[in-house]
């Protein structure tokens, strides 16, 4: 199945209605549903990773303070 985007479809029902093909109204509309869901899923998918991304800059923050600390305590121990 070639790639829609949800405007297109919009706009066959459009046709649609203009030139009173009601039967097929259904269907786009069905179509439309479906083209919207997957871009819902796919926007929550990217929220999803932008939470990983700032939870990982946290992390890398964290570690870096830790390293730092570890290498204060090498010094000291070394003296």
């Amino acid at each position: 199945m070639p790639h829609r985007y949800v405007c297109e479809v919009l706009d066959e029902i459009r046709t649609a209605v203009k030139v009173g093909r009601i039967d097929m109204i259904v269907g786009l509309v069905e179509e439309a549903q479906t083209l919207v869901n997957r871009m819902e899923a796919k926007l929550h998918d990217y929220a999803d990773v932008g939470y990983n991304l700032d939870e990982a800059r946290k992390l890398r923050k964290t570690l870096r303070e830790l390293r730092d600390q570890a290498d204060i305590i090498e010094e000291t121990l070394e003296e």
